[in-house]
């Protein structure tokens, strides 16, 4: 359907064909297709395209009339240019009266619709008594109250309030606990108190019991790291006699330590302090026990198999032994998987090594 249509004179006046498409639902806007050329605004007009967001919104002062056949409405606004008077016979447009329907709110986005109707008297909200239940509870809801106000109020009356979601509730035996945003309606009486402090019963006994599962799995902890204590008589500390200070410096002090090793006694013992390091998985026990024999200087000279740029190979010597059995004491896991561990810290020592270096730059420049 076409409509003939007259713009404001604010947005120069003339007169126009328009696509029924195009016409906000009061028909008091236009929405305007972004074309320059003629025959591309015939070719949208014939085919009733849809506004987009380039369209532009116009004011429409005056609405001549409605034309399903195209031509029709052709000849209708060409007259119009010259008249701007299109009643005749049965097309006659009588002027109708709008009366603005009264909302309480406004859905649309139109610009052309009125504001919303303010509604009056909402502040003066009348407090509402709940029925005591057998208890003898008395909750009252009242409006809801700034923190100052709150703060008199509580001064003024011998019952405390306890503020949900904007509501107070009043009671008679001091704060009513209330773990949801429910409370209950004036005429659920006690039955809506008492589903508050069912909810309140059933949150705290969840609570109660997951408490004493941490508590059982606590002591169960507890008991492991005795029974280990007692085992193994006392605390291991590093031994006195190691012949090098760990982590070794360079690689004369490893080979050191090497052959320090060989002792099984002294092998033992290193094992038994190396498996109390921890970790959250094996990787990071792994990565905590090397940082502990080994600098990123030392670690950069070797790889796991060295066949590589001259470097010492790793899996030749005693410590893989040492590392692997301090792990596995503490840890389940393979030797696979320790071996993976300790070839990706290895490649990655010249990294952390040149890290180092920078820093210690930084600090000397300061």
């Amino acid at each position: 359907m076409f409509v003939g249509i007259q713009f404001a004179e604010k947005d120069g006046g003339g007169v126009a064909l328009v696509h029924h498409k195009w016409m906000t639902p009061r028909k008091g806007e236009v929405w305007w297709p972004p074309y320059k050329q003629q025959d591309q605004f015939d070719r949208s007009l014939k085919r009733g395209d849809s506004p987009n967001d380039n369209w532009v919104l116009y004011p429409v002062e005056r609405f001549f009339f409605e034309e399903q056949d195209y031509s029709k409405a052709a000849k209708k606004i060409k007259k119009a240019e010259v008249t701007s008077d299109l009643t005749s016979g049965d097309e006659i447009l009588s002027k109708r009266r709008r009366l603005a329907p009264k909302r309480l709110f406004s859905s649309s986005s139109s610009s052309d619709e009125e504001p919303p109707v303010k509604i009056k008297g909402l502040s003066n909200i009348v407090s509402r008594k709940v029925k005591a239940d057998s208890r003898g509870v008395c909750v009252t809801a009242v409006p809801y109250r700034t923190s100052s106000q709150l703060t008199q109020a509580c001064e003024q009356q011998e019952l405390p309030l306890v503020r949900e979601n904007n509501v107070y509730l009043q009671t008679s035996e001091g704060l009513l606990p209330t773990l949801t945003g429910s409370q209950p309606e004036p005429n659920e009486g006690s039955k809506g108190e008492s589903c508050l402090l069912r909810e309140n019963n059933a949150y705290l006994k969840k609570s109660v019991a997951l408490l004493a599962s941490i508590k059982a799995q606590t002591d169960q902890i507890l008991n492991i790291l005795s029974q280990r204590k007692t085992a193994t008589g006392c605390v291991i500390d590093m031994p006195q006699d190691v012949p090098v200070s760990l982590p070794v410096k360079q690689l004369h002090e490893l080979v050191v330590f090497e052959k320090y090793l060989e002792n099984e006694t002294k092998f033992s013992t290193l094992v038994s302090y190396f498996s109390t390091i921890g970790g959250r998985d094996l990787k990071c026990k792994v990565n905590a026990i090397l940082r502990q024999i080994l600098t990123n200087n030392v670690a950069s000279s070797l790889s796991f198999l060295g066949s590589r740029n001259g470097k010492k190979p790793f899996c030749s010597l005693k410590l893989i032994k040492l590392i692997t059995s301090s792990v596995l004491t503490t840890s389940k896991g393979t030797e696979n998987e320790i071996n993976d561990a300790i070839k990706v810290w290895l490649k990655h020592a010249p990294k952390r090594q040149a890290a180092d270096k920078k820093k210690q730059d930084s600090v000397g420049d300061i």
